[in-house]
């Protein structure tokens, strides 16, 4: 009996395989949940959207404010699916590279550099952490929201 329900679960899964619905608008990079329960902790790895700004010539600021608002995103996203957290905090982070390497033609891997936090209560994040996206990208911190700068954006960035 428990492996037709097991049989049956398997293929309704593959018929209609099952993803969040907000994860084609969230940004790109790997999100990993390290914490669930109390102070809970995400780890974004913002390498691919950080390269894409860097690429497109944006400033320090706009960078900056790009990168809370994204935070943001993955931080409310995230407190949705939580249920024994009282607050969340995402960890955006990115690889440092190097050089390109002359043998292999490829950059340098040099590290990871911890760039910011942004975490707020799972309560305030699920009441009104759709409305701060919006003055994120324009350089306001909504409040409910506590963001620290506890890293540098590459050298490139000016």
């Amino acid at each position: 009996m428990r492996i037709r329900a097991v049989i049956a679960l398997f293929l309704t899964l593959l018929v209609q395989p099952c993803a969040p619905a907000s994860a084609a608008n969230l940004p790109e990079g790997n999100v990993i949940l390290s914490r669930a329960r109390g102070d809970a902790q995400v780890l974004w790895d913002a390498t691919p959207v950080l390269a894409a700004m860097i690429a497109s010539e944006g400033s320090k600021e706009k960078i900056n404010n790009e990168l809370q608002a994204d935070a943001a995103q993955i931080l409310v996203d995230r407190a949705r699916q939580l249920h024994n957290a009282k607050t969340l905090k995402v960890i955006v982070s990115y690889a440092l590279t190097g050089d390109i390497n002359p043998a292999y033609k490829v950059a340098v891997f040099q590290g990871i550099e911890r760039y910011m936090t942004v975490k707020a209560n799972i309560a305030d994040a699920k009441k009104s952490g759709s409305s701060w996206d919006a003055p994120l990208r324009a350089g306001h911190r909504p409040s409910g929201l506590d963001v620290k700068i506890i890293g540098k954006l590459p050298p490139s960035v000016q």
